[in-house]
C-alpha cells in the first residue's frame, strides 16, 4: 500500500492519468485504512474532471476481481462471510469503546469514523480550490488511520510518509520533537508488557496521539530559523520533498 500510494502520487504529480488511476487500486487492499486518502483523491479527480484516471481506476478494479473470481468462483462468497466476523473483533479504538460499553454494539465499530468524517468535510471545503498533496497528505494520513473503522497497531506503518515529511520540514532540529517522538513511542509501546487482558487495544488507540504530536511537531518546524549549518547540497529541496512523498 505504500508502494501504491508513492506510485499515485509521483504519477498524479507527472500528470499520468491512466497509470495513476492504476495505482490506485493498490490502495484497495485495506481501503479500510486509508479510506478518507481515497476520498480526497476521488474528489480532486471529479473537481479536476480526471475521467481517464477514475475510468483507469475502475477498470482496474474489474479485471482484478474477474481474475479472482476466475481463479476461484466462491471468492465473493468468501468476502460475504469473513466481513461479518471481522467486525466483531474488537480492535483499535472502536474495540475499546465496545470493551467499555458492551461488545454486543457492533455500531460503535463505526463511531471513529465521524469525527475524522466532519473533519475531512471542513478540510476539504477549506483547501479544495488549492490541493497541495505535499502539503494536505501528511495529516490526512493520520487521521484516516486513527479513525479507521478497523485497525490495529501494525496498520500505523501506513502513517511513515507522515513523519518523513516532517523530518524533510525541517522538525528534526527540534530537541522537543525528537524528545517528544521517544516519548510518544513509549507511552504506545508500554501497554504490550502489562499482563492485563484486552490491554493490547490501548495501542492502536494511543496510536491517534501522532495527531496532536505531528500538529505541534509541524508547527514548531515551520518557527525554527532557516538552517545554515548544512552544505547547500545536502538541504531538501521543495522538488526533493514532494519526491519523498
Amino acid at each position: 500500500m505504500l508502494a501504491s500510494l508513492t506510485a499515485v502520487l509521483l504519477l498524479l504529480r507527472s500528470q499520468r492519468w491512466v497509470l495513476a488511476g492504476i495505482a490506485t487500486t493498490g490502495l484497495g487492499i485495506k481501503p479500510q485504512l486509508l479510506w478518507l486518502v481515497l476520498m480526497a483523491i476521488l474528489l480532486s479527480a471529479i473537481r479536476e474532471r480526471r475521467f481517464r484516471f477514475l475510468l483507469a481506476a475502475a477498470l482496474t478494479c474489474l479485471v482484478c476481481w474477474a481474475g479472482a473470481i476466475a481463479l476461484d468462483p466462491a471468492a465473493l462468497h468468501y468476502l460475504r462471510d469473513a466481513s461479518g466476523p471481522t467486525l466483531e473483533i474488537s480492535c483499535g479504538a472502536r474495540g475499546l469503546l465496545r470493551l467499555i460499553f458492551g461488545v454486543q454494539h457492533t455500531w460503535l465499530q463505526w463511531l471513529p469514523c465521524v469525527p475524522g468524517a466532519v473533519w475531512f468535510i471542513l478540510d476539504w471545503k477549506k483547501h479544495s480550490t488549492r490541493w497541495v498533496w505535499r502539503e494536505r497528505l501528511p495529516l490526512l494520513l493520520l487521521v484516516s488511520l486513527a479513525s479507521s473503522p478497523y485497525l490495529w497497531f501494525h496498520d500505523f506503518a501506513l502513517a511513515l510518509p507522515s513523519f518523513v515529511a516532517l523530518a524533510a520540514r525541517g522538525a528534526w532540529r527540534s530537541p522537543a520533537v525528537i524528545a517528544g517522538w521517544f516519548a510518544l513511542q513509549l507511552i504506545i509501546v508500554a501497554p504490550e508488557f502489562i499482563p492485563i487482558e484486552h490491554i493490547r487495544l490501548v495501542e492502536p488507540t494511543l496510536s491517534a496521539l501522532w495527531i496532536p504530536f505531528w500538529i505541534l511537531a509541524s508547527r514548531a518546524a515551520m518557527a525554527l530559523p532557516e538552517g545554515n549549518d548544512e552544505p547547500a547540497g545536502d538541504r531538501p529541496s521543495q522538488s526533493n520533498e514532494a519526491l519523498v512523498l
